[in-house]
Formats: C-alpha cells, sequence, structure tokens
C-alpha cells in the first residue's frame, strides 16, 4: 500500500524530472519535442503550495492522502 508520504514524495519527484526535462543544461541532449511536452505539463502542474493546500483539505477530512512532512531526502 502506498503512504501519504510516499505519495507526497512521488508529487515533488515528478515536478523536479520534468523541471530538470526542460533545462538543457540539466539534461543535455533530449529532443525539442520532449523538453515542449514536459512544458506543457508543468503548465498544469500543481506547485508545492497547492500540493500543501490539498494536504490541509484533506487533513480536515479525516483523510491522509498525503503527508505534509517532507522526505529527509529531498532536502
Amino acid at each position: 500500500m502506498t503512504t501519504a508520504h510516499e505519495r507526497y514524495r512521488a508529487l515533488m519527484m515528478a515536478s523536479s524530472f520534468l523541471h530538470n526535462l526542460t533545462n538543457p543544461l540539466i539534461t543535455k541532449r533530449i529532443p525539442r519535442e520532449i523538453r515542449a511536452e514536459a512544458r506543457r505539463i508543468l503548465k498544469h502542474y500543481p506547485w508545492p503550495v497547492d500540493i500543501d493546500a490539498i494536504t490541509n483539505i484533506t487533513l480536515k477530512a479525516g483523510t491522509e492522502w498525503l503527508d505534509r512532512q517532507a522526505p529527509e531526502d529531498m532536502a
């Protein structure tokens, strides 16, 4: 079963991965179409503040879909 901490971490890691794909200084030799697709996805990807808002709503509703604690290895 996936924990709230794992869900939070997956969202943050996916965001980082997509940002890295859009930066040619970080990820070299990526096709232009892939960079463009990453930008399109990021355009609608939730910001950390949005993820925190979702966390607050779910916690108030008595669920723990996300965990506000950021993973130690993400620092």
